[in-house]
């Protein structure tokens, strides 16, 4: 395929990883907040706040993996991508667990400063603590999307990116149908970031076979990781 062919490729997937899940967000909706009320649809909409927002607590080493591997791609030292990939992997999920424990101490601040009503603290909290589970794995979710995107694997990174944006709000339906609550409702949130992970991972390691046996720390691959930011 020309470049050209693939760079349009690549923009009509971009394109229907954004207007889809979007799309399904608007119908939706409404029903959310006629199940959960104001008050916890604005906490639902917190949640949704902060997942995307804690996944820049990865400082950047997703999109510096993607220029280190493709550059090791297009200098013909790809038996260097095993050992970054595993380098950046295992920094991310250190981030992500440091990141799971601040938003689980930060929830009776959040509480507070958001004046949540008394009837709904103690669900908002747990709810906040079972998200807080999710965000190493979002973290870990940018890491392999990185290694797809240095690829040049954008049909895979949209094959993840739009069923787990369309799930973002059908799990939390979903959730509700089968039990009343923020805490389903957080859950499902959990889950379907679980398996988003799963499967950037499962992407990468069926694509690229030699990352399943060479994900190992390598100390001298932390420099290049850092200085690319």
């Amino acid at each position: 395929m020309s470049s050209d062919g693939r760079f349009f490729r690549n923009m009509l997937w971009s394109l229907s990883g954004s207007i889809l899940p979007l799309g399904v967000g608007l119908a939706v909706m409404p029903v959310l907040v006629a199940k959960l009320g104001v008050e916890r649809f604005g906490i639902l909409n917190l949640a949704w706040l902060l997942v995307g927002y804690f996944s820049l607590f990865d400082f950047g080493l997703g999109r510096a993996l993607t220029r280190l591997i493709a550059d090791r791609l297009g200098s013909g030292r790809g038996e260097e991508i095993p050992d970054l990939a595993g380098t950046a992997i295992a920094l991310i999920r250190w981030l992500g667990a440091v990141s799971g424990l601040f938003l689980a101490c930060l929830a009776p601040w959040l509480i507070d400063w958001l004046s949540i009503s008394s009837a709904l603290r103690e669900e908002t909290q747990i709810g906040l603590w079972v998200l807080s589970l999710a965000l190493p794995f979002v973290l870990l979710s940018a890491g392999w999307r990185g290694v797809l995107e240095a690829y040049g694997r954008f049909d895979l990174v949209n094959w993840v990116r739009i069923p787990l944006g369309v799930a973002l709000f059908l799990a939390p339906l979903l959730a509700l149908f089968l039990a009343d609550g923020l805490i389903p409702v957080m859950i499902s949130l959990t889950i379907t970031r679980i398996v988003g992970w799963w499967l950037s991972r499962w992407m990468c390691l069926r694509m690229c076979p030699e990352l399943m046996g060479g994900l190992g720390f390598n100390k001298t691959m932390v420099r290049p990781l850092v200085a690319c930011n």
